[in-house]
């Protein structure tokens, strides 16, 4: 969670500081790892 909010500060930066791009792949990435990690859970809970 505390990662998840550093990476939401750091794309929130990149905006103040008009560097679209840099946001955008920031919160790419972000997207990509909050899926992995919904994917992992929705994994352990079938097995459980």
């Amino acid at each position: 969670m505390e990662e998840s909010l550093v990476e939401h500060r750091t794309i929130a930066r990149h905006l103040r500081q008009g560097d679209r791009a840099a946001a955008a792949d920031t919160l790419r990435a972000h997207v990509a790892v909050q899926g992995d990690t919904f994917h992992l859970l929705l994994r352990t809970i079938r097995a459980a």
